[in-house]
């Protein structure tokens, strides 16, 4: 089982957080009047050839305790769209079938997750990640997006 974990946590190699909001994703947000949100990309990658690898959740613990969660851009969209009655609409259905997945077999993927808060802190005690299928939370490797006006979040807060 160690083995398995150490796979994943390698399979697992950076986030960027906070990361700029695709155009296709932000304009259903906006036409479903849903708040905005905070988007990563999960670089993700299966060297070993075995199944594919997604990620259920990325979890940013804040100095002050509060757990700020992230999950996959295909199952935030469902939950928009089943919220505004908008769920068998051709552009969801295209969104959703984009942004779900992992990484396939011996392949890289980078997945969007999406966050129902607009506001990271500028320090984090620590970012993980989970991979589905009941993997154990790994600690991420967090890089800010390379873009003017992002304000990078800091991977560990001060002692």
């Amino acid at each position: 089982m160690h083995g398995c974990r150490e796979t994943r946590k390698s399979a697992l190699s950076a986030t960027v957080l906070p990361a700029d909001a695709p155009e296709d994703v932000e304009g259903p947000r906006t036409r479903l009047a849903e708040a905005p949100v905070t988007s990563a990309l999960a670089t993700v990658s299966d060297p070993e050839g075995g199944l594919t690898l997604a990620l259920e959740i990325i979890t940013v613990a804040t100095p002050e305790g509060q757990d700020l969660e992230l999950r996959p851009a295909s199952t935030v969209i469902e939950e928009w769209a089943a919220a505004a009655a908008g769920g068998e609409s051709p552009e969801v259905v295209g969104l959703v079938e984009q942004y779900a997945g992992g990484a396939v077999p011996g392949g890289t993927s980078e997945l969007l997750m999406l966050g129902a808060f607009s506001d990271l802190p500028d320090t984090a005690r620590t970012v993980t990640v989970r991979p589905t299928g009941g993997e154990e939370p790994v600690e991420a490797t967090v890089r800010p997006e390379s873009r003017p006006g992002v304000r990078p979040l800091a991977a560990r807060a001060p002692e």
